[in-house]
């Protein structure tokens, strides 16, 4: 794809998708709270607590590691975007998904639901994850489509999660 054209029709920058997604799993730990608070239903299973710090700190890393990858790439990407290839997009834990971002989050959030014991939590949570599923993950992906063209329709290819 020309690099002209991108610059004529970008879209929404990879940020500000990014700042979406954030802001659906604020929306569902601010709307489940709430309805916790109104109505205290609990979840109630063994080592919730443990498990939800657990799943807390391991979204916290896979986001990191995602930020980390891809500010690390960043100067190498400087380069023309004509000679990028779909090994450019392999960088941390791109390697596994191409959201980890997104996964991280959900982990956070229903890590949180999970250590505060809220069933609206979790229900908010997973309204969430689908919302980036169906949502903002496509909406991301076609950015990226229309910026880098078939380099990245063959990495989206080979990682499918």
């Amino acid at each position: 794809m020309d690099p002209i054209e991108t610059q004529k029709n970008p879209g929404l920058s990879v940020h500000q998708i990014l700042a979406q997604g954030y802001l659906i799993y604020l929306a569902a730990i601010v709307v489940g709270f709430g309805a916790s608070y109104l109505w205290p239903e609990t979840l109630s299973f063994p080592f919730e607590s443990p498990f939800g710090f657990v799943l807390i700190v391991l979204g916290t890393l896979v986001i990191y590691w995602a930020q980390y990858a891809t500010g690390s790439t960043s100067a190498k990407r400087n380069i023309q975007e004509a000679v990028i290839t779909k090994e450019h997009f392999f960088v941390g834990p791109y390697k596994y998904s191409r959201s980890p971002t997104q996964y991280g989050l959900f982990l956070m959030a229903f890590g949180l639901a999970l250590l505060y014991g809220s069933l609206y939590m979790t229900i908010t949570t997973a309204i969430a994850l689908l919302v980036g599923k169906f949502f903002i993950i496509p909406h991301e992906e076609k950015n990226l489509a229309r910026r880098y063209g078939q380099p990245y329709l063959e990495y989206k290819k080979e990682v499918r999660l």
